[in-house]
């Protein structure tokens, strides 16, 4: 029996036929989908055409032919592929003593993801008798990438805020501005693994995991991934209570949802 929450490729765009038989996805999304665990369901209709269900799942990829006939063959795949990459807001804690060498380090390697990140916040905590000549200096390393993602920096001139509260500055100082579904955090001279992004998206859009909190690294800040409105109902980390805590405590059913960031993106381990 078919789930209620299935995908029908019968007029899908990436949809191949032979005679009345589909055979395949031409963008190769069905054979993701068996990879992950996911049922392929032949069916047919009332007219003898057969195709796919792909079952429990809603493939981002399907486009009905209408639609797709703007575009040409060798277009159509990529343009889909752009669609289905979620936007995020990566947030790059620049403590006390961090160095420009290793923002740049960070930046660079966020810049080559599969997917860059849309929003770049920059936290910057140290502490200077020029603000502004700091953020020349932090801008000139910055606006390398201007055509990779925008950027901001966020100053902390209190000394007493912890990361936590500099975090939750900067989503306010996004949140109106920007549309994004999840936050990420790393420290600055964090290498962010090259396969991290696409291992993200995987998990996302073929393992169908829905995650609302991944804890980072041990000992680290890197990898902290929050889901943005559910950080904006809590409050963030307001209160010094932890984001992951109001979670736990308020929201029905969470436990399957929060994960550590190594469980999504493996690659992430050799950090």
């Amino acid at each position: 029996m078919i789930n209620q929450v299935h995908t029908n490729c019968k007029d899908c765009a990436f949809a191949v036929y032979s005679g009345k038989t589909q055979t395949e996805c031409s963008a190769g999304i069905l054979e993701r989908y068996k990879k992950e665990g996911a049922e392929i369901i032949e069916v047919y209709d009332d007219s003898g055409k057969e195709f796919f269900v792909i079952d429990n799942r809603l493939c981002s990829y399907h486009r009905e032919k209408e639609w797709a006939k703007k575009y040409s063959k060798s277009e159509l795949l990529n343009i889909v592929k752009s669609q289905t990459k979620s936007p995020y807001h990566v947030m790059i804690l620049y403590r006390e003593g961090s160095s420009k060498e290793d923002l740049g380090t960070t930046l660079k390697s966020l810049a080559e993801q599969f997917n860059p990140p849309n929003i770049v916040s920059i936290i910057s905590m140290e502490k200077t008798e020029s603000i502004y000549e700091l953020n020349m200096q932090l801008e000139s390393i910055i606006k390398k990438y201007d055509d990779k993602f925008d950027w901001r920096i966020q100053n902390i001139l209190y000394s007493e805020t912890t990361d936590r509260q500099a975090i939750d500055l900067a989503v306010d100082g996004t949140y109106f501005k920007y549309t994004f579904p999840y936050y990420l955090v790393f420290e600055s001279g964090f290498e962010v693994p090259k396969d991290f992004t696409e291992e993200l998206h995987n998990s996302i859009m073929f393992e169908g995991k829905k995650m609302v909190f991944c804890h980072p690294i041990e000992g680290s800040m890197n990898g902290m991934l929050v889901n943005r409105l559910l950080h904006r109902k809590h409050t963030g980390n307001a209160f010094n209570i932890h984001i992951e805590d109001k979670l736990s405590a308020f929201e029905e059913g969470i436990k399957s949802h929060i994960f550590k960031i190594e469980e999504i993106c493996p690659s992430i381990k050799q950090k």
